[in-house]
């Protein structure tokens, strides 16, 4: 609870104006950490997509936004696997990326932030 009141602070230091562009950038990430929150069956699911991507001889999946990673693979097609799993669970889009690091593939799972019709 203290990051909640921490973050309701220091957004009202930006709108009185004592608050340096820092302060400004912080405020503005944790309003859109706490919007991208959802709460689904009383549990607080994770704020951001799954990647996948291609690390040091390795292949990972993580959650955008959090530390860590949620698994290492071998192959490219094993991590696609469980990230693909993992982001139907959590009803999230899964961004698949090359091993240059550029987005391959993007596959959304539920939770649309826009209503686009195909």
């Amino acid at each position: 609870m203290g990051w909640v009141l921490g973050a309701a602070i220091l957004a009202a230091a930006v709108v009185v104006g004592i608050a340096s562009e820092r302060d400004e950038y912080r405020a503005f990430r944790s309003s859109r950490w706490l919007r991208r929150r959802m709460v689904q069956d009383g549990v607080i699911m994770p704020a951001g997509d799954v990647e996948t991507f291609h690390q040091d001889g390795q292949w990972h999946n993580r959650i955008e936004g959090e530390k860590g990673t949620s698994g290492s693979f071998k192959t490219k097609c094993e991590a696609t696997e469980a990230g693909r799993e993992q982001a139907r669970r959590l009803q999230r889009e899964h961004i698949i990326r090359n091993e240059n690091g550029q987005i391959g593939e993007r596959n959304s799972y539920g939770h649309d932030p826009r209503n686009v019709p195909g």
